[in-house]
């Protein structure tokens, strides 16, 4: 909202001149004070903005009259020094290391992070490479399930897709999560355990097969572990774990996850067993890493962060819990750092174990109060849903997310997403999909993060100005990274082939629309009346015909294609035959019904059911305007509308004379004296005449003696004069009205 605000606000001073501004102040006193005012606090800001960069005070602006208010390129300067000396003082700001303040702690993590080194990508060197293919959804890395309820058989059958949920691999753990109980120490009160001195121990570090086994080892020995993990996904695509840190109440472990990635399956030995709890906080994230780069699952897991919420904390982050209970402030700028380079440097192996060292201390704490509280058992559910959770890939993602399936992109359709956030028009969607896609798949191959593949910026400047050569491509302000300069052609050759594709498109739609329009606009009046009259003409035959023959696949369909081209090829009406040899009933409903809605008939048309026709002889009255066919069946009738043109309504005989009988008694009501004139009609008047004989056969009801003119009716008794009428009426003053008569087009 304040976004947008500011637009209207940019466009309204943009939009207001000097002059108008000075011309308010001269008609209005309030306009005139308020403007000085303004012009006032502008000097002061310019002036103290100048102060800030000119010691000398030589650019001060002295008063509103000055010219340097007419030339704002002087002020943009000045603003442009300021800015630039704010960027050199962040950047000094940045390279300066922060303090730490936990006490004896606090020499071990005071280092500067080196945040442009650069790294060789350690995807290079996995046994196996990096899948990031989207063919089929997410499989989970089991191959063996130790402490499993159900068979790893049973867990890894694939599910089949319901509503809004494509086919997927559950959780292999689902039913050890939800079923197995919680080691019994978890609901007991205990005194804290103090954790050691953190200068006076040293976490190790395991980078081989052997120092994991022997870890496992260890690990099974306790009944409670603290973990964490570092994750990286700057450069990769859907990211991957670097380190893994666990501690139990006498070790600090810190796992080279890089190095033992294939190994690292063998934790589920400790990690799924239910007797030793997980201690884990904001495991939301932590979860699906494990099981997509690892293969890891958890049983038995409590999180920190869910139980500082039950128990109302006014902060639930890790450092808070620090601060709280340990009286550490944890240095947080690490958080940023590269985990992907080796060897770490002593304060990023001093950060990574500090968030986990302390873990177990907070744990004992925390659920004492939780048991205090009888907020145990609610912590614990809410840890299950974590545990739960599944990664999947983005093709298979359910099309609603929730918190139990992650996906990388939360969108079905992304680049939607992304052309909505930068107001691309909706004609340019297939555009930026296409683009879109391709970022997409480079990303997916060179195992890097699309952005740095091409940013959204670039993105959306090459939807915008469409380049159509690879120099164009090139040209294109913004980052040109080494993927676009490789794939500049293609990249050109993708724009111009969209653009062609959805001009393509466009022009068929457009000419979709206008196709059945033009050829009715091409048809004349005189051609309507002729075409209807053969059609009736040719219904009085085929009922004949069909009457002699007693069989309508004899029929002739000659009476049908008796039409006249021109309306026919026009008109494109769709053509099928059941029979070679003739019509059947649907093609000749539909003959109807394009007769009566296209052409506009003035008469209405009345057809009774063809299968009628075979049992009774055909009545073809004198008048050749209608055709009627007695039969006691009636057909039904069509719901009438306003819109519509013309209503099919057979009627029997009788009521059909009783409708001729209304006809005559209206006509004589129109002969009646003169009808006053409607003024608002005038500029109808002079349309084609023949408009008139439709207009008065859409008016059922009868007329009162005097009613306002409508010059499209029709007077059957004197046709011939019926124009010289209209002409006198609008020529003529009448008697005693006291008005004259004129006519202004409206």
């Amino acid at each position: 909202m304040d976004k947008y605000r500011n637009d209207i606000y940019t466009k309204l001073f943009e939009a207001l001149s000097e002059e108008n501004v000075s011309f308010h102040g001269t008609t209005d006193r309030k306009v005139k004070k308020a403007l000085e005012v303004t012009k006032e606090q502008l000097l002061n800001k310019v002036n103290k903005l100048i102060r800030a960069v000119d010691e000398n005070n030589t650019l001060l602006v002295k008063d509103e009259n000055s010219k340097l208010f007419d030339d704002w390129t002087s002020i943009s300067n000045i603003l442009d020094i300021g800015f630039e000396k704010s960027d050199k003082l962040c950047d000094l700001k940045k390279q300066k290391s922060l303090k730490r303040k936990a006490e004896s702690d606090e020499q071990l993590l005071t280092g500067p992070i080196n945040k442009k080194i650069k790294i060789e990508k350690p995807q290079m060197y996995f046994k196996t490479p990096v899948d990031n293919s989207d063919n089929g959804p997410f499989k989970p890395k089991l191959s063996n399930k130790p402490y499993s309820i159900e068979p790893l058989n049973e867990s890894l059958k694939l599910v089949p897709a319901e509503l809004g949920i494509p086919e997927h691999y559950k959780n292999p753990y689902s039913v050890e999560i939800k079923e197995q109980e919680y080691n019994s120490l978890i609901f007991k009160k205990q005194e804290p355990v103090s954790y050691l001195p953190f200068n006076e121990t040293s976490g190790i570090f395991i980078t081989t097969d052997e120092d994991l086994k022997d870890m496992i080892a260890d690990l099974k020995n306790y009944t409670e572990l603290a973990i964490d993990l570092e994750h990286h996904d700057l450069r990769t695509y859907y990211g991957i774990t670097c380190l893994m840190q666990i501690s139990t109440r006498d070790q600090d472990y810190i796992v080279d996850t890089l190095l033992l990635r294939e190994e690292l399956n063998q934790l589920n030995e400790v990690f799924c067993n239910p007797n030793i709890t997980k201690v884990l906080h904001g495991a939301f994230m932590d979860i699906i890493w494990l099981q997509r780069d690892f293969g890891l699952y958890i049983v038995g897991l409590f999180d920190t962060y869910h139980a500082s919420r039950s128990l109302g904390f006014k902060k639930n982050s890790l450092a808070f819990l620090l601060s709280h209970y340990v009286n550490f402030d944890a240095a947080k700028q690490y958080q940023l750092a590269d985990w992907r380079q080796r060897p770490l440097t002593p304060e990023l192996l001093s950060y990574a174990r500090s968030d986990t060292h302390f873990l177990l201390y907070i744990f004992d704490m925390l659920r004492n109060e939780l048991l205090s509280r009888n907020k145990m058992q609610h912590v614990l559910d809410e840890s299950r849903k974590v545990a739960l959770r599944r990664f999947e890939n983005n093709t298979y993602r359910p099309d609603t997310l929730s918190a139990d399936v992650y996906s990388v992109q939360d969108k079905s359709k992304p680049w939607l997403h992304l052309a909505r956030n930068y107001y691309i028009p909706d004609k340019w969607d297939p555009l930026v999909e296409a683009i879109f896609k391709w970022r997409d798949e480079v990303a997916r191959k060179e195992d890097e993060n699309p952005r740095y593949i091409m940013s959204n910026q670039f993105l959306l400047k090459l939807v915008t100005e469409k380049p159509k050569t690879a120099t164009a491509v090139l040209s294109i302000e913004g980052l040109i990274t080494s993927f676009i300069k490789s794939n500049a052609n293609l990249i050109a050759h993708l724009i111009t082939t969209s653009e062609s594709n959805i001009q393509d498109d466009n022009q068929s739609a457009t000419a979709k629309s206008k196709s059945f329009s033009s050829s009715i606009d091409n048809i004349k009046i005189e051609d309507l009346k002729n075409e209807k009259e053969e059609f009736c003409s040719m219904l009085g035959s085929l009922s004949e015909q069909i009457a002699a023959d007693n069989n309508p696949a004899t029929c002739d369909s000659k009476y049908i294609f008796n039409l006249s081209p021109h309306v026919w090829n026009e008109v494109s009406l769709p053509i099928s035959f059941s029979s070679s040899k003739g019509i059947n009933i649907e093609d000749f409903k539909k003959r109807e019904e394009a007769v009566n809605k296209e052409f506009e008939l003035e008469i209405k048309l009345s057809s009774p059911k063809l299968e009628a026709l075979f049992e009774h002889a055909p009545v073809v009255e004198s008048n050749p305007e209608t055709v009627s066919i007695p039969n006691d069946e009636l057909i039904e009738n069509k719901e009438s509308n306003d819109d519509d043109v013309v209503v099919l309504k057979p009627y029997r005989l009788e009521q059909r004379n009783k409708a001729l009988e209304e006809k005559r008694k209206t006509e004589e009501i129109h002969n009646q004296d003169v009808i006053p004139l409607d003024y608002s009609s005038g500029s109808k008047m002079l349309v084609n005449h023949d408009k008139k004989r439709k207009k008065s056969k859409k008016q059922k009801k009868p007329m009162a003696a005097k009613k306002d003119f409508n010059p499209y009716e029709e007077k059957k008794a004197d046709t011939k004069d019926s124009k010289a009428k209209v002409l006198k009426n609008m020529s003529r003053k009448r008697t005693g009205s006291g008005k004259s008569i004129s006519f202004k087009k409206r």
